[in-house]
């Protein structure tokens, strides 16, 4: 019996079909436990050796460095900043747009739903969450990749498939699963 349910979103049409989906499983919401993830993605940062330390820009070290030092950015409600403090994440508003697209897609379900904000890696802080709350089943959407966009860039839902502590459903952009 499915009794926690993680919901991946960010606004986008398959994450939007994945919540619709959720709404047409029979789910009783007094018997289940929602929870509607967004996270923000930390852009990748790239350290240049010694040997070719003039070749690369070193902006993102120095944004790495800014973060480790505590200036808050990427922080997350389970991520600890400098002194052990947990950091306060503060969505975007298109992060704020899309939970409420999410949320509003819910219909009924929406009462039982929390929302959680996280910081990181979209694939790496999904499957964590997931094991923290011991939740049954993670639902995301897929996006029309192309087989070659998915091998150079990589897919979340792919990423979620390959590293999950419980079931994944993945639903496409038309709602298929």
């Amino acid at each position: 019996m499915l009794r926690r349910i993680v919901l991946a979103t960010d606004g986008s049409p398959s994450a939007l079909a994945a919540a619709r989906y959720v709404t047409t499983m029979g789910l009783d919401p007094a018997d289940i436990e929602l929870d509607v993830i967004y996270v923000l993605a930390k852009p990748r940062t790239y350290a240049a050796s010694h040997a070719t330390a003039g070749t690369l820009p070193t902006r993102g070290a120095q944004a790495s460095q800014a973060t480790q030092a505590g200036d808050g950015a990427g922080g997350g409600p389970d991520h600890e900043g400098a002194g052990g403090q947990v950091a306060t994440l503060a969505p975007t508003p298109s992060a704020s747009a899309a939970v409420d697209a999410t949320l509003a897609t819910l219909g009924s379900l929406r009462a039982r739903a929390r929302v959680q904000f996280a910081s990181g890696v979209p694939a790496q802080e999904i499957v964590d969450f997931a094991r923290r709350t011991h939740a049954d089943l993670i639902v995301v959407g897929k996006r029309g990749q192309s087989p070659t966009e998915d091998l150079l860039l990589g897919s979340v839902c792919a990423q979620v498939l390959h590293t999950a502590p419980c079931a994944v459903l993945v639903v496409g952009g038309a709602g298929n699963v």
